[in-house]
């Protein structure tokens, strides 16, 4: 499963889906840092590889994310469940 951060990445890349996106407009779009960003792609890259994602990652141009219908709608479940999931553990405090 992916990190918090690597679920807002992939969620930004799904909302962009058959676009090239750079590190530096998902930065802009998830409010990291633009080397946090190229951190957390490699997290992102690994798990798209894992699930038969298509991430074509192209140096110096940005990434071109190719998902599925299906394959976004997997991605957008785990965002919504893990915002679900850290406001029942806040209401819990």
């Amino acid at each position: 499963m992916l990190s918090e951060k690597g679920l807002l990445i992939i969620e930004k890349l799904a909302e962009h889906n058959n676009e090239l996106v750079t590190s530096k407009a998902l930065a802009a779009s998830t409010g990291m840092s633009e080397r946090s960003v190229k951190t957390y792609l490699k997290e992102v890259a690994d798990f798209c590889e894992q699930n038969s994602m298509t991430l074509d990652r192209k140096p110096g141009k940005g990434m071109k994310p190719c998902f599925s219908d299906a394959q976004i709608g997997k991605i957008l479940d785990a965002v919504s469940y893990t915002h679900l999931r850290a406001h029942e553990t806040s209401q819990d405090l």
